[in-house]
């Protein structure tokens, strides 16, 4: 590893209560090739001077900047058909007998990643 196991562990413990991203050591090649970018950006020499640097500080935009790289942003979720059928057959459905007895439903649409949003 050309970090140490320790700085990794931070790091990434760091990560997924901030984000909630969950990355095992199989994953360095990610920290590599997302944060190296970044690292020079900003006047670090590899992506390992800049999570020693993140681990020994408080929260910043740079941290911000170094979650935010790591996320995948993908929105496929209102683009494949396979989703809408097991909503429409299967989940809300069921949705609907559960809540059978009440006057409303309150169901909540998230936005997606890059702001696409369904249209059905």
């Amino acid at each position: 590893m050309p970090i140490s196991k320790q700085a990794f562990l931070d790091f990434t413990k760091m990560l997924r209560e901030n984000v909630g991203l969950a990355l095992d050591d199989t994953k360095e090649y990610l920290l590599d090739s997302r944060l190296s970018p970044i690292a020079r950006a900003t006047g670090y020499p590899n992506y390992g001077s800049l999570i020693q640097h993140l681990n020994s500080t408080p929260l910043s935009p740079l941290h911000w900047l170094a979650f935010e790289s790591l996320l995948t942003n993908e929105t496929m979720f209102f683009r494949d058909d396979h989703f809408f059928t097991g909503l429409k057959e299967t989940a809300l459905p069921n949705l609907f007998e559960k809540k059978k007895n009440q006057k409303n439903l309150k169901i909540w649409c998230t936005s997606v990643s890059t702001g696409q949003e369904a249209i059905v």
